[in-house]
């Protein structure tokens, strides 16, 4: 343990652990670790389907567009844990008309 580590010497002091420490796991890209593949989570032999708001247009935009990686994040809500998967893109984000900026003032 680390507190023997200290009474005997051996180490100068005990680092604890966090509880928020670990509210969100990511790989460094898509070929390892977390992938997103086929419209589901994967990691290692562990693969999640995914629910997805197919009336979502920003969603939609970026789902057929190149991933670079993908986070996997823990929320709570409503005194319930949830996990979500964060996917990053590449390429433009979704433009809405209504937002649209013209290049020409």
């Amino acid at each position: 343990m680390a507190s023997e580590k200290v009474i005997f010497c051996r180490s100068k002091k005990v680092r604890y652990k966090v509880p928020n420490r670990f509210n969100s796991v990511e790989g460094k890209t898509n070929k390892q670790g977390i992938r997103w593949k086929d419209n589901q989570l994967c990691w290692g032999s562990l693969k999640l389907r995914s629910i997805i708001d197919e009336s979502n247009s920003v969603i939609m935009h970026r789902l057929p567009s190149p991933i670079k990686f993908v986070r996997i994040v823990k929320r709570d809500l409503n005194g319930k844990r949830r996990w979500y998967a964060q996917l990053i893109n590449e390429g433009l984000p979704y433009q809405e008309e209504k937002n649209y900026v013209s290049g020409s003032q």
